[in-house]
């Protein structure tokens, strides 16, 4: 349940990251450029925040790609298993299928002496 919220956290903070990078952007713009007063200390604050945001956006993605990784991996070793133990079921089978065929060729056999013995009294 953890994955899926924080699956759900990296969008909002990728949207949060775009529009702070884009504020950052126009305010830098707006700031430097159409403004005749010098507010560089606000556009330096407006792109922190932008940096920030990016940072955080960055953690959860990283965090939220090993969390991904440590899945794939367990999902590996139980591949790993259940592949193992196909194959130990797949021998069991082989042997089982052999067994059988001995079986029931030595009830075919155990049957025709029945039968034949049968004959023998009936002659006798």
């Amino acid at each position: 349940m953890s994955e899926i919220q924080e699956n759900q956290k990296v969008p909002k903070v990728e949207l949060a990251s775009t529009i702070a990078g884009g504020v950052a952007i126009l305010a830098g713009i707006y700031f430097t450029f159409l403004r005749s007063e010098n507010h560089f200390r606000l556009v330096n604050i407006i792109i922190a925040v932008a940096f920030l945001t990016f940072v955080v956006y960055n953690f959860l993605v990283a965090t939220s790609a090993k969390s991904v990784r440590a899945q794939l991996v367990q999902t590996m070793e139980q591949n790993e298993q259940l592949r193992l133990e196909k194959e130990s079921l797949q021998k069991q089978l082989t042997q089982t299928e052999g067994s059988l065929r001995q079986t029931s060729s030595e009830l075919a056999a155990l049957q025709k002496e029945c039968a034949d013995l049968r004959e023998k009294m009936g002659q006798a």
